[in-house]
């Protein structure tokens, strides 16, 4: 036998077997994009001083406080707050809140400080630790104007819940 002819068997062959898969498998593609990564849960929640922060004029700060899902079974705190025209007269504010939160999945809880200093009142982004599960936050907030304090306010409990 003539080895040409062997190798020419061969070779149809080796075309016959890949038609054969390409027609079962189906052509090849590229690989489907992975789906986004879906964006943490977050949760806000508003509440109001109990009490003006000045006598003249009677602004109350209105905080809106935004909790979002951290790190695994971590939470991250953080507000801001609007007195309304005084922001714009007043360039400093201080802020101190004293966060407490409830798992209600494990039953763990615990007590957290959060802070913070600006233009505006706010408290910075904190991050929490809580464990997977539902957890349930109250946080009250403590602000004053400029670094001395002054006109001290304290807020309603802002209230949530959010699935970790």
């Amino acid at each position: 036998m003539n080895t040409s002819t062997i190798s020419t068997r061969t070779a149809g062959v080796a075309v016959a077997l890949a038609a054969a898969a390409t027609f079962a498998i189906g052509p090849a593609t590229a690989a489907p994009a992975p789906a986004p990564k879906p964006k943490p849960a977050s949760v806000t929640a508003t509440c109001s001083s109990a009490n003006p922060m000045f006598t003249l004029g009677g602004d109350q700060l209105t905080w809106k406080v935004t909790v979002t899902v951290g790190g695994p079974g971590q939470i991250l705190v953080s507000a801001t707050g609007s007195a309304g025209y005084r922001d714009f007269v007043l360039s400093q504010f201080a802020s101190n809140g004293s966060l407490s939160w409830n798992n209600t999945s494990t039953g763990k809880f615990g007590t957290a400080k959060v802070s913070g200093v600006g233009a505006s009142p706010t408290l910075n982004k904190t991050p929490v630790t809580t464990g997977k599960g539902s957890v349930t936050f109250n946080l009250v907030i403590k602000a004053g104007a400029g670094s001395d304090w002054i006109g001290t306010q304290t807020s309603t409990p802002c209230v949530g819940t959010i699935t970790v």
